[in-house]
């Protein structure tokens, strides 16, 4: 590739650790092969997927070769933060969002425990209810003795 290219120079340093300081280039082709570069905001080697063309020379087929390669590279500020986070965003916004589902959560709880009425208080209203008879008066529910039950048949004649 260096031999390729009007920038080999530049794309393909010949003093390898300077190769450390390039940026991340993936490639423009439709490949997806895994390779490592090295971080020079993290001070790291990372992995990334080179899509089989074009690049820089900050591509190393090994993560070994990517450390023993940039071990010692100082950060000289030659790339500026690319703002990446070692931390993916979509984790962070799952924490995020489940720790204000379980704040929500626990409030209606809390909520819903405080409003709801005990079995004490349902059945005693002013104090006195709950051992009154319903109704004052006495139902009397026969005459005194038992009868048995009789039953009369009349017959219509014509």
């Amino acid at each position: 590739m260096r031999n390729c290219s009007h920038r080999a120079d530049e794309l393909f340093p010949r003093d390898e650790s300077q190769a450390c300081h390039l940026p991340k280039q993936p490639g423009e082709c439709f490949g997806h092969y895994l390779r490592y570069y090295y971080s020079p905001e993290h001070h790291t080697c990372k992995s990334f997927y080179w899509t089989g063309c074009v690049g820089n020379g900050n591509r190393f087929l090994t993560l070994n070769w990517c450390n023993a390669t940039c071990y010692n590279a100082a950060d000289e500020g030659l790339e500026d933060y690319s703002g990446e986070s070692d931390v993916p965003v979509g984790i962070i916004l799952g924490v995020v969002f489940g720790l204000i589902g379980a704040v929500i959560l626990i409030v209606v709880i809390v909520f819903a425990v405080k409003n709801k009425p005990s079995s004490k208080k349902r059945g005693k209203k002013d104090g006195k209810s709950a051992e009154k008879p319903l109704k004052e008066q006495s139902i009397e529910m026969g005459g005194g003795e038992a009868q048995p039950a009789t039953l009369e048949v009349s017959t219509i004649q014509s």
